[in-house]
């Protein structure tokens, strides 16, 4: 099952992220896909460190 997430973002930003998928030969939703599941990853291992978890903080997110 998918579902649908959306963000408006200004010209100049859409641009870049364009450019990003022509370079890599990737279309927006492959490259926003890769992007959370390495988003996704990184977090659940750097939760299995305690000195990252002690030094997540509100002010620091």
């Amino acid at each position: 099952m998918t579902k649908t997430i959306s963000a408006r973002v200004n010209n100049d930003l859409h641009t870049k992220l364009v450019e990003i998928c022509n370079d890599l030969g990737l279309t927006m939703n492959e490259l926003l896909n890769k992007w959370i599941n390495n988003q996704i990853k990184f977090h659940s291992e750097a939760m299995q460190d305690p000195e990252y978890r002690k030094e997540i903080t509100v002010e620091n997110i």
